[in-house]
């Protein structure tokens, strides 16, 4: 049997180049996440009923922030004026529903413009190959391919 010596040179190089690059990894973390972001936010913009315009005005995308061992980014509708009606018509047709919403008279909703889950449907549509362009962004953020 023999015996085989692995001698690691430059260990400390090592380290000190993936202390270096840490911060510019989790800063083109963060913009990839805010450009999927933006980008599912601009659709369920084009989702959302429309009768004052006010819930439409009100989409948001939340600064990031470290939560365990990640970062969050929250999109958002319905602020203090339009949280109840955001709701509403986000979940389920209701009485709040928008005008440009006709009621068939077999209890059928018609959208003319937007419809229930604006949010939702755009962000389980870009779930498919959401993680390859994260990453990919963030590759190309920091330099990588």
């Amino acid at each position: 049997m023999s015996e085989a010596t692995v001698e690691i040179v430059g260990l400390e190089q090592v380290a000190a180049n993936l202390a270096a690059v840490a911060p510019r990894f989790r800063d083109a973390a963060i913009d990839a996440l805010l450009e999927e972001a933006a980008n599912i936010m601009a659709v369920a913009e084009v989702n959302v009923p429309v009768a004052s315009g006010d819930l439409r005005d009100s989409g948001a995308i939340s600064d990031p922030t470290p939560e365990d061992n990640g970062i969050a980014i929250h999109l958002t509708f319905g602020d203090a004026k339009t949280a109840p009606y955001a709701i509403a018509v986000h979940e389920h047709p209701s009485p709040a529903d928008p005008p440009s919403w006709r009621h068939t008279k077999s209890g059928q909703v018609v959208f003319t413009t937007g419809g229930p889950k604006f949010l939702e449907r755009p962000v389980r549509d870009a779930q498919a190959g959401m993680l390859e362009r994260i990453a990919a962004r963030t590759a190309s953020g920091v330099g990588g391919a």
